[in-house]
């Protein structure tokens, strides 16, 4: 499984991007999961969980949620997580800035916020919300936020080039 992560300020546009990015992606032939880190604790509904059950597992009859504890070592639980998505072949990350999975930032002009690609080598292309910003400097690869089409692109050779030094 490929790890791609999408970074940011929070109201940066990942979520929005990331929606964009998926139906590109799986035109393309990938089988894409994704994985949102929340600051906040998640609990289903409190009569769905059942006390003592190591997960929980509550159905409809168009969707389900699995819920379970998450393991408490840090290097763990990007790997554990993943593995709880059966049948993918990409995996799109928000969050989990700590991990060394590449990634690229979204970077929102509106939001006056330093852009994170100057302090994080993980970061290998940025995405905006306006032209090539000066102070991104010409060695980093930059897109604009409408060009899902080649941000999916650059993602899947990414992923091409990471899975040559896995082997």
């Amino acid at each position: 499984m490929d790890i791609f992560g999408i970074a940011g300020w929070s109201g940066s546009g990942k979520t929005t991007l990331i929606r964009a990015l998926i139906p590109v992606l799986s035109a393309q032939g990938r089988v894409v999961g994704t994985i949102k880190h929340s600051h906040h604790d998640l609990s289903l509904d409190p009569g769905a969980a059942i006390d003592g059950a190591v997960e929980t597992l509550v159905a409809s009859a168009q969707r389900f949620s699995l819920t379970g504890d998450v393991p408490q070592d840090e290097d763990a639980k990007l790997p554990y997580l993943g593995s709880r998505l059966a049948g993918i072949d990409l995996l799109l990350v928000e969050g989990f800035k700590f991990y060394h999975h590449p990634r690229l930032e979204v970077w929102n002009s509106t939001l006056g916020k330093p852009m994170l690609v100057q302090d994080d080598r993980r970061i290998i292309a940025t995405v905006t919300d306006t032209h090539r910003p000066e102070s991104l400097g010409q060695s980093t690869l930059w897109f604009h936020r409408d060009d899902v089409v080649g941000i999916a692109g650059f993602i899947q050779k990414a992923c091409v080039s990471m899975s040559a030094f896995r082997h």
